[in-house]
């Protein structure tokens, strides 16, 4: 997917935006996904999320999961999807256009603002993990324990 920093973003761009979308896709149901939409749905944005993946937050408890799920459709009015495969991204000067498929049936949406929320990389390039000794797993995020806490005394890191 193509980034513009305008109509295609990031989710540091869309904390960016000068005015509020009237419509938005967020691509993504993480909880980055989540948050961007939830923002931009309380600021009064109409917003679309589409995941992947066809549980909805499925390394949450399910039970949690369930509960959040009516909490952001029912009470913050988000419209989620998952089992979502996009087909194409089209962005132009002012609108993006998103064709995906859902329950084998072919969408389009047409909306002002595009934030991708998926594959997020570590910023641990340099940190010095291992002149510390501090583990890092393979993709270079910081591992931690249940508690956020990292294999180092006193050394706490916040997962995502």
């Amino acid at each position: 997917i193509a980034m513009d920093a305008d109509t295609v973003v990031t989710s540091t761009e869309a904390l960016q935006f000068s005015q509020v979308p009237k419509h938005l896709v967020v691509i993504g149901a993480g909880v980055i996904g989540l948050e961007m939409g939830s923002v931009w749905k309380r600021l009064g944005a109409d917003v679309t999320v589409l995941e992947a993946a066809e549980t909805f937050l499925p390394a949450v408890d399910q039970q949690i999961a369930k509960e959040a799920h009516k909490t952001l459709t029912k009470e913050t009015g988000l419209a989620i999807f998952n089992g979502v495969k996009i087909q194409s991204i089209t962005a132009g000067d002012s609108n993006v256009t998103v064709n995906y498929e859902l329950a084998g049936e072919a969408k389009t949406l047409e909306v002002d603002k595009l934030i991708v929320a998926i594959g997020r990389v570590p910023n641990t390039a340099g940190l010095g993990a291992d002149t510390v000794g501090l583990q890092v797993d393979e993709r270079g995020f910081i591992v931690v324990d249940d508690h956020c806490h990292t294999n180092l005394p006193n050394i706490w890191a916040i997962r995502s």
